[in-house]
């Protein structure tokens, strides 16, 4: 990770019904999903700032800021006030698996099994979020799904907050076999146009297995969402 940029980084998690289902080896694919997350945080190169640093971070040589959002089939779900980091960007690694835990204990469970999401409300709070972020660290929103979200007609509006504020955007559909299906290329469809642009580049549909080693992989320019955030980040902070 030290070949990372300066950087804050939301992900936003699905938590439907749909998400909660067996996911090939995995029993929920949303457990599945927060244990990586869990995991990938032990490896980071954080600043070692709480959250309550917000825009006053002063750690402009390197590591890594982290904020969750849960989203649903009608709203998002972010941890409270006073419960990890407080929805909020930090480089605390025990505020950061608080906030994972906190997630996993209030999955949102709504919707049917049909995988269907609505994306709009965790954009705004991703907006919200990266109002915090200090202006020389690069931006990055993680957008993962499983099934497809049914208001990519009314994202305008906080979209357009988020390119304000250059975040840039990557998106995954989550799948819970080996063979693809009509569900997940809906998915994937639904989800590219959040994407930065080439959203080819910024877009991935792969197998729940191999979501560990796509955010290990962040901060490599030899893997193709690396390569993004290399170019466009420049050279790495000494």
């Amino acid at each position: 990770y030290s070949q990372c940029p300066v950087m804050d980084i939301v992900i936003a998690i699905p938590g439907t019904v749909s998400t909660g289902r067996t996911f090939g080896r995995h029993p929920s694919g949303f457990f599945a999903i927060t244990t990586m997350l869990s995991d990938w945080i032990k490896t980071l190169w954080l600043t070692g700032e709480s959250y309550t640093v917000g825009s006053a971070s002063t750690a402009t040589s390197g590591g890594m800021r982290v904020a969750f959002v849960q989203f649903g089939v009608s709203s998002e779900s972010h941890s409270p006030s006073g419960t990890g980091a407080s929805g909020r960007l930090s480089g605390d690694a025990t505020e950061l698996e608080e906030g994972v835990q906190y997630h996993e204990k209030n999955m949102l469970l709504s919707g049917t099994g049909n995988g269907n999401k609505v994306i709009t409300p965790s954009l705004e709070r991703a907006a919200t979020v990266f109002a915090d972020s200090v202006g020389n660290r690069k931006r990055v929103l993680i957008i993962l799904t499983d099934g497809t979200l049914t208001d990519i007609a009314t994202v305008t509006a906080a979209q357009a907050a988020l390119v304000n504020l250059n975040v840039e955007v990557f998106g995954s559909v989550i799948r819970r076999y080996s063979a693809h299906t009509a569900a997940d290329t809906n998915a994937e469809a639904s989800l590219k146009p959040l994407a930065t642009n080439p959203a080819d580049d910024h877009m991935d549909n792969i197998l729940i297995d191999e979501l560990a080693a796509k955010l290990s992989g962040l901060c490599d320019p030899a893997t193709k969402w690396g390569k993004m955030i290399a170019q466009s980040a420049g050279p790495p902070q000494a």
